[in-house]
């Protein structure tokens, strides 16, 4: 025999509401974190650091992961088993030590004749780096080629190739004359 009384019955329903608020509160709080996890994903895979920001709040940065991105520049210096390259955003260069493996994936640094790699580095950001004598620098956990570098073309302007043979034909031109003028009086002066 099942009897429910209307008190029961009463309770039941609280029962049924306030564990519903509960599935609601659990539900809301999971989505939170879920959130919150997401934005925190987000954040460490951060948009890349600018040079000048690294310099300027050096000790924020330091000691941090950081994601700098930018064109490599000069040589690669490889010391044993690691390399250093440096890495210039636009705004700075900044000091990247990386093994010799990641160095090897670079192809091109940046000089007048080529354009180096653009990579995006992430690693530690040092202030003043103990182990290699107070740099500023960042040690590099991971490496990506984000464009590859090339040859730099540097086409000759033809206006400006034609102003300057212009210019040597006119210079030239006054040369002669003033030597022609010159030997004309020393002439004149040989005859009186």
């Amino acid at each position: 025999m099942n009897v429910i009384t209307n008190n029961q019955e009463t309770r039941c329903k609280k029962c049924s509401r306030s564990n519903f608020k509960y599935l609601k509160l659990a539900i809301g709080h999971c989505l939170l974190l879920f959130v919150w996890l997401l934005y925190l994903g987000n954040w460490s895979i951060a948009s890349a650091v600018s040079g000048n920001n690294l310099v300027d709040l050096a000790n924020v940065f330091d000691g941090h992961k950081v994601t700098f991105e930018g064109e490599v520049i000069g040589d690669v210096m490889i010391r044993r088993s690691h390399a250093w390259v440096n890495v210039n955003d636009g705004e700075r260069a900044i000091g990247i030590w990386l093994t010799a493996a990641q160095a090897e994936s670079i192809k091109y640094s940046g000089s007048y004749d080529r354009t180096g790699d653009r990579v995006r580095v992430t690693g530690t950001f040092h202030r003043a780096c103990r182990e290699h004598g107070g740099d500023l620098d960042i040690h590099a956990d991971k490496l990506e080629i984000v464009v590859p570098g090339g040859q730099r073309a540097h086409p000759v302007d033809r206006n400006k190739l034609a102003l300057s043979f212009g210019l040597l034909g006119l210079t030239l031109g006054l040369h002669l004359y003033v030597v022609w003028r010159k030997r004309l009086k020393a002439k004149k002066t040989l005859s009186s």
